[in-house]
């Protein structure tokens, strides 16, 4: 089986925020066990920890808890814990991640936010620093006549908190537009990445895609 590990949010443009896609967006074989009452939820899965698509190719683990409160009808709030387990002083993948997320939906108008805290790297003296970054976006969108939904999303991420003048800052600005629903939807997205770094350039990318649920 695969599991998500600390990403659970819906994707309202073409590809995730750059946060998720550096530290929640890893899909790995393992069990995961979910199940969601009236006002709270919860998810615990534990990973093999070798990397997406990898067979386990040592005896360290990868354990994932979410928990989610549902305080009000179209709101959720959630936590999660993810640590590596075992031989955390010789595997260089170990991870240990702390986010948090919060997700809107009230009819047409949606909003969601993340927040992920990042360790990397063995524990022990003799291994390779532990390299600590962190990172958030924020995302908005509003459905028009139930077919069209422009999408704003803004996020930072710093992948070493140790190093000056490194964190990166992208715009998303994108629109969907249901063909049928949520099962068929055409996507159009431009994205503006900058970066403190002196003399980066800032680099932009158009996106088109086309979504089919089945």
């Amino acid at each position: 089986m695969t599991g998500v590990q600390t990403c659970a949010l819906p994707i309202f443009l073409p590809e995730r925020a750059d946060v998720v896609r550096a530290y929640g967006e890893q899909r790995e074989l393992g069990l995961k066990l979910e199940h969601k009452y009236t006002h709270v939820g919860y998810t615990l899965g534990v990973y093999n920890g070798s990397g997406i698509n990898t067979l386990d190719d040592n005896n360290q683990k990868d354990v994932a808890l979410r928990l989610e409160a549902y305080p009000l009808e179209g709101v959720t709030l959630a936590a999660v814990g993810y640590r590596s387990l075992g031989e955390r002083d010789k595997v260089e993948s170990t991870r240990d991640r702390l986010e948090g997320d919060v997700a809107l939906n009230f009819g047409d108008f949606v909003a969601q936010g993340e927040y992920i805290h990042a360790w990397d790297g063995a524990t022990g003296d003799g291994a390779t620093p532990r390299v600590e970054g962190a990172g958030w976006y924020g995302a908005v969108g509003y459905t028009f006549a139930k077919k069209l939904q422009p999408v704003v999303r803004l996020g930072r991420l710093d992948k070493n908190l140790d190093v000056a003048d490194d964190t990166a800052t992208t715009l998303d600005v994108g629109v969907n537009y249901f063909v049928s629903g949520d099962r068929v939807k055409l996507q159009a997205a431009y994205s503006h990445l900058g970066n403190q770094k002196a003399g980066y350039k800032p680099e932009q990318d158009v996106i088109l895609a086309a979504q089919l649920k089945f």
